[in-house]
């Protein structure tokens, strides 16, 4: 979890492109603070934080889970594989089913050669 210490819910607002109506920063600059810097779950901080101000969650939402780095992604699913075995069962479903579905599809695609 040393990844997402180092990064500050400050250094991501840096990195944030203009967003010119106040109230929809105010939130996004909000949202990033719970989530990074307080450990509030995503969807939870946006939810809060759109509310909060009065703008809607799915445009605070859209701007905040483009500014969120990819690594502090991986660095929470990680830190929540590890402290809950349910996740890492849920997970390693999902990568099996994805496995399926494109061994399926390569499956079709071959028969539909061999016509």
């Amino acid at each position: 979890m040393g990844d997402i210490k180092m990064i500050t819910s400050k250094s991501v607002i840096k990195d944030l492109p203009f967003i010119e109506d106040k109230k929809v920063f105010r939130a996004v600059t909000m949202a990033l603070w719970l989530i990074i810097d307080e450990n509030c779950a995503t969807a939870k901080g946006i939810k809060i934080a759109a509310k909060k101000v009065g703008v809607t969650a799915t445009v605070t939402g859209k701007i905040v889970r483009e500014a969120i780095p990819t690594s502090f992604k991986n660095e929470r699913v990680r830190a929540a594989i590890a402290s809950n075995p349910d996740i890492a069962a849920q997970v390693n479903l999902k990568r099996q089913r994805i496995i399926q579905e494109a061994k399926d599809e390569q499956h079709i695609a071959d028969i539909m050669g061999e016509l």
